[in-house]
């Protein structure tokens, strides 16, 4: 039977992409099947042929791909009476039964890129027949955060319904009534660095230490050990996976001395905290300042 697996990080997108299937489906009453268990009602009407229809649909809801063993193995070994779309909220890529899917029936919806977010705000805005300044449209970007793992495009489309009861948006509309999802971004401040972006550099610094007054020494930390892993890489001429590294790790592309530099500044900063002779926030600044100007001269 063919099979297809559905999942990814933006439910609006899979909600969405469910009505188009059930939209498509010719007599739904007789040829559509929603069911979140394998029982004895999904496997008959999955042996039964169309009815008033070329073909029968079941949507099959499950917490994890694991869930659905019984039905994968069901599927493999039965003829093609009906099309089967199964949507997990969990799947591990790990796993022989994820490798039953072929690249073709396996569909992503994850967060949609930043140029599609943004011509999707833009565009509600203009048919809403609204503006927003420029400096209320940078806000919204950061408080609505649609990238932090509780937001999704229901929360920004949702916002932008009740900012466009004005029909000129200013930066105090999007402050009063949208709520404000921002957090700090820890792995972003050495792609902020090495981009010198001063404002947006202290604004993740200000958020950081509001989210908690010792965060500084933890920050300085992960800092620390980017830049020794790039210090790594310079000297051994290898890659992060070659120095037992997996996963996305962002670090800068400086020299070894400037790593090592880079180094001596945020080891001297996290001493200086710790015997009483920084607070943590000037200590954090300080730090920012330095490894900006070190990261220009590359």
């Amino acid at each position: 039977m063919p099979k297809w697996l559905v999942y990814g990080t933006e439910p609006f997108l899979i909600d969405k992409y469910k009505k188009e299937l059930i939209r498509d489906i010719e007599a739904p009453e007789f040829n559509y099947l929603e069911a979140n268990e394998f029982t004895e009602q999904v496997s008959s009407f999955l042996c039964q042929i169309p009815i008033l229809g070329n073909e029968k649909v079941l949507i099959y809801h499950a917490e994890t791909l694991k869930e659905c063993s019984d039905l994968v193995e069901f599927l493999s070994k039965r003829g093609k009476k009906a099309k089967v779309y199964i949507f997990a909220k969990t799947v591990d890529k790990r796993t022989k039964l994820y490798k039953q899917f072929s690249k073709d029936e396996v569909k992503i919806f994850d967060k949609v890129r930043m140029d599609v977010l943004q011509k999707t705000i833009l565009q509600h805005i203009k048919h809403a027949g609204c503006e927003i300044t420029e400096d209320a449209y940078q806000q919204y970007l950061r408080q609505i955060n649609y990238y932090a793992e509780e937001t999704n495009l229901y929360d920004v489309l949702y916002s932008l319904e009740r900012l466009c009861c004005s029909k000129s948006i200013t930066l105090d509309d999007v402050k009063k009534l949208v709520v404000n999802n921002e957090s700090e971004n820890v792995f972003s401040l050495i792609q902020l660095i090495m981009n010198q972006q001063y404002n947006e550099i202290y604004h993740q610094a200000d958020l950081i230490m509001q989210g908690q007054s010792n965060n500084a020494i933890n920050v300085l930390s992960l800092l620390l050990r980017n830049y020794r892993l790039a210090y790594k890489m310079r000297i051994c001429n290898c890659s992060l996976k070659d120095i037992g590294v997996y996963g996305n790790s962002y670090v800068p592309q400086l020299s070894a001395e400037v790593c090592s530099k880079s180094m001596d500044i945020i080891d001297d900063a996290i001493r200086k905290i710790k015997t009483g002779y920084y607070q943590q926030e000037i200590a954090l600044k300080v730090v920012l300042a330095k490894l900006c100007a070190l990261s220009r001269k590359g």
